[in-house]
């Protein structure tokens, strides 16, 4: 099977599986990826979830995104087996084989992966951001020796001086930089004050303290143009 049909493939059926977008990248020389091509799938979070994340967290969006995970595992898993049933090796990036550390840190985030494989970048506020769906996405990343044909990857912000989720946060947490790849999580945000005050909006609203506040992504231009959408 020659690499464009075998992409093909695996885009049909994640595709199949509930994303809305598929990306291939290429990880050549990237720190964590323990093969050299990834694939990384978006899951579109729901209109009438996200929209009431403006306000405030809410129990329906901690169900949802409970559930969204775990869809994510398994669709991660049955892509990675798909690879292997044709003699490839390949990984599904999931906390049992990838599991981050005490500070919450992925060796392999989803969303780098993601950024190379061109589908969005890094907003100010540390997540991913996506031409079609802002934040409004949830993702699941695998890793492969399989010579996949790669995207163009996004190596840089495209925020610009927009600065809705700086001053949305609710502990200004944002420092409002640009991200870069290489740019370290710490440049953008404080991650104690985000979890923090997460936490605690989500035990005031619906009485389980998680960080899942969701504001920053939810007010976001690109967020927004997706709820109003069709």
């Amino acid at each position: 099977m020659d690499r464009q049909t075998l992409a093909q493939e695996i885009t049909q059926y994640l595709t199949e599986q509930g994303a809305v977008r598929v990306g291939f990248a290429d990880l050549h020389g990237v720190t964590g990826a323990s093969l050299p091509y990834g694939i990384t799938a978006l899951v579109a979070l729901p209109r009438e979830i996200v929209g009431p994340l403006a306000d405030q967290p809410h129990r329906a969006y901690y169900d949802a995104y409970q559930a969204i995970n775990v869809r994510l595992d398994a669709m991660a898993e049955g892509c990675a087996a798909l690879l292997r049933a044709y003699g490839y090796q390949a990984t599904a990036n999931t906390e049992e084989h990838l599991p981050t550390g005490a500070e919450d840190r992925s060796p392999l985030p989803h969303k780098a992966v993601a950024c190379r494989a061109g589908l969005g970048w890094i907003g100010k506020n540390n997540l991913l951001t996506t031409p079609d769906f802002g934040g409004a996405v949830r993702l699941c990343t695998v890793v492969t020796d399989a010579p996949l044909p790669t995207a163009e990857p996004i190596l840089s912000s495209r925020c610009g001086s927009c600065r809705v989720c700086v001053d949305a946060c609710p502990s200004s947490a944002l420092y409002g930089t640009l991200w870069h790849t290489g740019l370290d999580r710490d440049d953008l945000f404080d991650h104690l004050l985000c979890e923090r005050t997460a936490k605690e909006r989500t035990g005031r609203s619906f009485g389980i303290p998680i960080a899942i506040c969701g504001k920053c992504f939810a007010v976001c231009p690109y967020t927004q143009r997706y709820l109003k959408s069709e």
